[in-house]
């Protein structure tokens, strides 16, 4: 399964969008704050494919920037 945001994203990490591809997505919802993608994590607006804890998911890898990277706001 893959979401659609003006483009086609592929999967990676098992079901889960690369860092760059997930955080493309989530520059597009505009978040402001943490906080605010925290609660859409857990609702049922986000993507499966988009990790509810992406620190967790990305920094193993060392694809994970920090907090404002991931929010498209650096």
């Amino acid at each position: 399964m893959s979401i659609e945001s003006g483009n086609h994203w592929k999967k990676v990490k098992g079901d889960y969008l690369s860092y760059s591809d997930a955080k493309k997505v989530i520059k597009e919802l505009n978040f402001q704050k943490v906080k605010e993608f925290q609660l859409y994590s857990k609702s049922d607006k986000r993507p499966s494919n988009i990790p509810s804890n992406p620190y967790d998911t990305y920094r193993a890898s060392d694809e994970w920037k920090g907090w404002p990277d991931f929010l498209g706001k650096e």
